[in-house]
This record gives structure tokens, sequence and C-alpha cells, in this order.
């Protein structure tokens, strides 16, 4: 779909077990701009992957949908290693792979959708790459710490209302 990299960075603000804001963001990928609300805002939900009905013989430890009216399945992640609180999809629709990080959680708190305030989760998107664990692999390397970093430099903070 884009050969860009993309990050957004969600954080849980309000005391809600499962809804993420998103607090920061480069702006640039297409079906995460399409999702905001009219006021512009971003929200998501991260759900436990047991309630996913696609995928019945391939359940991950968590899901992302996006958290409007109309909910909209975004993707399911997978998680190599419990220990690094990291996991790899795709967007829903493309071909585009996503590696999701997590940081201020552990890996039992979004399995049990009870996702502690201040979590973070940051989601970054690697344009037509359809091999998420290829890309996932190469960004636990370290292998994509330049792309990693220019993401991050080009990150816009987003208006919260909390």
């Amino acid at each position: 779909m884009t050969d860009t990299f993309c990050l957004y960075r969600f954080k849980q603000i309000l005391d809600s077990k499962t809804r993420l804001d998103c607090i920061a963001s480069t702006r640039n990928y297409r079906p995460f701009e399409a999702l905001r609300n009219r006021a512009g805002r971003l929200v998501i939900k991260v759900i436990n992957g047991k309630r996913i009905k696609k995928r019945p013989n391939k359940i991950p430890p968590f899901a992302i949908e996006h958290n409007g009216t109309n909910t909209e399945w975004i993707t399911s992640v997978y998680i190599k290693d419990k220990t690094i609180l990291s996991g790899f999809g795709d967007f829903y629709g493309t071909n585009d792979a996503i590696v999701a990080v997590w940081k201020n959680c552990k890996t039992e708190d979004f399995e049990n959708e009870d996702i502690p305030k201040g979590a973070i989760l940051d989601i970054y998107i690697f344009g037509s790459f359809s091999n998420s664990p290829f890309i996932h692999d190469m960004f636990i390397a370290g292998k994509l710490n330049n792309i990693i970093e220019d993401c991050n430099k080009k990150l816009l903070e987003e208006k919260i209302n909390k």
C-alpha cells in the first residue's frame, strides 16, 4: 500500500481497561488517518486474542480494533517471546507489516484486557512489507534502528482532552 514508515503512539489515559488514545503520530498512514473521529482524535481498543473468530486455529495474545461507533478490525498481534513486550501483525486489508511495542505494562495486562493507566503502545508500520515476522525479527535485532529514530523524530503530538 505504501513505501513509507510510520509510527503511532497510543496511551491509556482514561479509566478504561481497553481504550488507548493516540498521543503522537507521524500522521502519514492513510488507513489510520481514515479512522480519526470528527474531532480529529484516533482511539483504539485492545482486546484479548481469544475473542477473535476470524482465525480460530491461530489465536494471538491480543488484537487491536478501532474504538469508534462502528468497530473496525485493525490487526491481530502475535508475540514470539513474552519476555520482550513486542509483537507483529499486519494492518487489516493491506500488505503493510506492523510491529507493536508495549511500555509500562506486562503481557498479562493485555491478555486480561486490563491495561494499566499510563501504558504506552507504539505501533510502527512498515508499508508494503507483508512478511511481518521477518520485520519484527529485524526490529528486535536492531537492524531497523535508523528507521525507528527517523519515525520518532517526525512524531507530532496530538491534542488530548482528558
